[in-house]
């Protein structure tokens, strides 16, 4: 009986508990799996970085400041955050990686950069 490789489909040769025709096909193939599996967490890390870049940008301009419209307008996703804490006067501060931030009951965003990373795990928010 012969057997095909998963992969490519071409004939395995050798040993009988082999799988794959070629290092190649099985490096290939579990690239593909892992890929699949990985791929919700790398689009979650993508969106998150990309708010953490916007919120820097923002910041090494000087601001410390901008309406929910304007991040809105820069693609900032306010579903996705690494942390959160309550703040003293009763505010949730949002955590991405090393930057925090509020919204006012104004729509306004205050963020600034903290001291360390706060990162216990992603977490999703629909509060806008």
């Amino acid at each position: 009986m012969d057997r095909l490789c998963p992969e490519c489909g071409s004939k395995v040769v050798g040993r009988r508990d082999k799988i794959f025709c070629s290092d190649m096909c099985r490096n290939y193939y579990h690239n593909k799996v892992r890929y699949r599996k990985e791929s919700p967490i790398r689009n979650i890390n993508n969106i998150l970085m990309r708010n953490r870049r916007i919120l820097e940008s923002y910041s090494l301009k000087g601001l410390n400041a901008l309406s929910v419209t304007a991040l809105n307008e820069d693609l900032f996703n306010f579903d996705y955050c690494t942390s959160t804490e309550m703040h003293r006067f009763g505010r949730r501060c949002y955590y991405c990686y090393d930057y925090r931030y509020y919204i006012s009951p104004k729509r306004i965003v205050h963020f600034g950069k903290t001291k360390e990373i706060k990162h216990q795990s992603y977490q999703k928010y629909s509060y806008l």
